[in-house]
Parts: structure tokens; sequence; C-alpha cells
């Protein structure tokens, strides 16, 4: 299995930076938040503000740059030297095009997308150097870049962002580029302080006691998840202790990964969430806390996503741990109103998620009393997940609706009515 899964991987990375080499882009992969499966090439020069499809989300992904650490994977696997190049083509032509503080690049400007893109730069970067790539002439014009756009991270900051996944995802951005660059610029002490101390507040608030993020969709649970861990690998890299806070939270949300997941291993599509194996997430997760009953819901070897991060000199450390089974198959995680039964662990098994909580943000659909069903290791009864966020599509209407969930409805009305896209009218 473990070869298999690498062998797919590897090629499906290696699919995308040839599109890449050409100026084509899709947003298929793993933890992808906004998803689009169709290809899109700029025939000359990519313009970075582009919004095709008439989807803004398409612009949002293209700017946060994870397919620069597709293009550091590629060329670590085959050295290929068309990936580095196209590489340092784009990072030259975001950089030399984009300034985050006109107008005309608002759809590349985001708090949210600066956050990720210091985490998506940073990663890249350091995949290329333990490739022995030569990046001085380009690591410096990248971080300057950086530290100009996170002015926008320091001084834009709100209610919304505290109790948002934005301002998670925001913060971690400005952690990961202080922790790594902060004896060259000491400018970024101070973003240190700022984003650690925004991070913990944001923890105490949004991740309920049940390890549920408040916002009731396991996709961004997850983003918020992925971040964490990003900045836990940061400070071990480092040799630095992790701070407390971190650790439980990454404790909080992996556990209830651990409790929600289905008998195939993904998460339930509640909310704004897509059909994702959560064990690679859990795995990283288990890794970071040394935690043997997490183990168990992960993979019991270091796979493709996870060995990135984790490092090959580390893995026999992450296998070497001993594995717990739990105690009990089901449980009521009360506080977020979500509950789990299960008669084993197994992927045969039977399992049933039944929803009875608050709605959550503008991620959460009509799902009140619905319940997920899988018979046999098999799906019965599914929550439709998102599939789209596009403004004015009927689709994405329907699917937010308490029409397109296993619930309750009288007299042909819904308890809960949305207003487009991300809006609620009354619950």
């Amino acid at each position: 299995m473990k070869n298999e899964l690498f062998k797919e991987n590897s090629k499906k990375i290696i699919e995308t930076c040839d599109l890449l080499c050409k100026n084509t882009f899709i947003f298929n992969h793993k933890w992808d938040m906004e998803v689009c499966k169709v290809p899109y090439t700029f025939s000359e020069e990519i313009i970075w503000n582009k919004i095709p499809f008439e989807d803004p989300e398409w612009t949002f992904m293209l700017n946060r740059h994870k397919f620069w650490i597709y293009l550091a994977k590629a060329y670590t696997l085959t050295s290929e030297k068309k990936y580095f190049d196209t590489f340092i083509s784009q990072v030259n032509s975001w950089i030399n095009t984009v300034d985050v503080f006109k107008d005309e690049y608002f759809n590349c400007s985001r708090t949210i997308e600066i956050g990720i893109r210091c985490l998506n730069w940073i990663k890249a970067i350091k995949i290329f150097k333990n490739s022995s790539c030569n990046l001085n002439f380009i690591e410096n014009k990248m971080i300057e870049s950086l530290i100009y756009q996170c002015e926008i991270l320091i001084k834009t900051y709100d209610d919304f962002r505290t109790l948002s996944n934005w301002g998670v995802m925001q913060n971690c951005g400005l952690i990961s580029l202080a922790l790594n660059y902060q004896e060259q610029y000491p400018i970024l002490n101070k973003h240190l302080i700022i984003g650690l101390e925004r991070l913990e507040h944001q923890c105490k608030i949004q991740i309920l006691p049940d390890g549920v993020h408040w916002e009731q969709s396991p996709m961004y649970q997850n983003e918020v998840l992925n971040c964490l861990l990003d900045v836990a690998f940061d400070f071990e890299k480092l040799n630095l202790d992790i701070p407390t806070f971190i650790l439980s939270s990454i404790k909080k949300l992996a556990y209830s990964n651990a409790y929600m997941k289905k008998p195939n291993h993904n998460q339930p599509m509640q909310g704004d969430s897509d059909e994702t194996d959560l064990r690679d997430i859990i795995t990283r997760s288990a890794y970071i806390l040394k935690d043997q009953n997490l183990k168990y819901f992960g993979y019991n070897f270091v796979d493709f996503e996870s060995i990135w991060d984790i490092g090959d000199s580390n893995v026999s450390r992450y296998e070497e741990l001993p594995t717990k089974k739990p105690n009990f198959t089901s449980i009521a995680l009360k506080e977020s109103g979500n509950f789990y039964l299960r008669d084993s662990f197994e992927e045969n098994s039977n399992y049933l998620w039944f929803r009875c909580g608050a709605l959550g943000s503008g991620h959460g659909h009509g799902e009140h009393l619905h319940f997920d069903l899988v018979s046999n290791g098999e799906d019965f009864i599914s929550d439709p997940g998102r599939f789209t966020y596009v403004e004015g599509n009927r689709d994405r209407e329907f699917l937010k609706s308490c029409f397109a969930h296993n619930t309750t409805i009288v007299d042909n009305l819904p308890f809960s009515k949305f207003n487009g896209a991300w809006g609620i009218v009354e619950s």
C-alpha cells in the first residue's frame, strides 16, 4: 500500500507540474480549499488578477501558490531543471507584477492569501534547498516581498479575523516567516510576538472543548490544523520548544478528526467540506504529539503527504511509535452537537453521524438533525458537501439548504433559509 500511494501521488505531482511549465493551472489536489478540476492556460504572461470561469475563488487559489511546493517536490523527485526554472520564472513574475496595496490586485491581497503565501513560499524554499538548489539570488527577494506584504497582516486584524479560520492562517504565516528569518530581518521579532499572541487567543475561542472547530466544517477545521502543524514543524526543525497552546490545539483538533473519521477514512462532508482522507493529517499530528492513540487512526507508515514535513531522517521515529487501539467505539461531542456511533473502527464497520448543534459560520449548511449512515463500510446516506462556491450558482444555494440534507421539512418549508452563497436569513 505504501509504495502504491507514493507512486500514485508522485505521478499526480509531476503531471500537475508538467502543466505548470506550460502556464496551465489546475486545482485538484488534496486539501485544496477551492477545487477546480478544469485546467486554465495563460497563452502568454500569467495575469495574476485574472478571474476565469467567473469564479474569484479560482483567483484566490492562484495567488496562494501552493503549486510552487509541487514544483519543489517534482524537482526533488526527478532532478529535472524545468521545474526549478518554472518556479523562478513564476516567482519573478508575481513579485514584479503584483502590488498588494493597489486596488487592482485586491483578489491577490486578502489577508488569508497573504498568510497562506507565507507558509507556501517558505515550504517551497525549504524543499528546493534540501535538494541542494542555490536560491541565494531569489530567496532574499521572496522574503523581502513577504515582509512588505505582512504590513497588511499586522494592520488588518478585526473581530472577523479573530473568530475566523482566516485569522489563524494569517497569524500562522506571520509566525512561520518570523521563525525562519528573524535573525536576518530583526523587524520580524515583533511579528513573532504579535502572531503568537493572536494565535493563542484564536485557539482558545475557535476550538470548542470537544475539539471541533466552531465553524462546523471539517474542511476548514483541517485547514486550521494544517496551519498549526506547519508552525509546529517550523519550531521542531529549529530545535525550539513548540508552544504548549499549539500542542494542545493540535491534540484537540486531531482527536475530533479521529472520532469523526468514516470507515473509509474520509471526513464527513459536513458544511463546506469535500470527501477527504484524514489519515495523513492525523499521522502528522501523531508524530508531533508522539501519540500512540492517534497513530491508530492515521497511517502505520509515513505517507507521501507527511514525509515532506517529517523528513526522511525522522521516519523511524514515527514508525517505531507503538499503536494503541481505543477502548471505545462511539462518542458524543456534546459542545459541537456531533454524535458518532459505530460498532468498530474497521473499514467494513457500521457508522452513524448525527448532527444536532449550532449552525457555525457561513460555511455551515441547513443540516440540523441530519445523519450520515454507513452500512458494512459502504455509504448509504451521505451529506452532499459543498461542490461549488460560485455566487449565484443554483447548485451552491441548493446544497446549503435543508432540502439537500437528510433532515426534517414540514409543509415543504425549511427550518433554515439561506441568502446566496454565504448568508443565512433565519434559523
